[in-house]
């Protein structure tokens, strides 16, 4: 089971919903605050292989759903 919550003056505060036994053994590990580190963009995270295919069919863009499903060509 995974609960989320907040430090509050050095008191973990689960989530609403969230309600543990008495004596429970817990281990709390600390997530990197999101604020400080923006999340990579989709390019950023694909530019390494943005470009290196070869031998596409030039009109897959706009059938890429006859390549992958066989419907037919637009």
């Amino acid at each position: 089971m995974t609960c989320r919550g907040v430090v509050n003056k050095g008191v973990i505060i689960l989530d609403a919903g969230a309600i543990l036994p008495d004596g429970a053994v817990v281990e709390v590990v600390v997530l990197p605050d999101r604020e400080a580190e923006p999340s990579p963009t989709l390019y950023d995270t694909l530019q390494d292989v943005i470009g290196i295919a070869d031998g596409l069919p030039v009109d897959l863009a706009e059938n890429h759903d006859h390549y992958l499903y066989g419907t037919p060509r637009k």
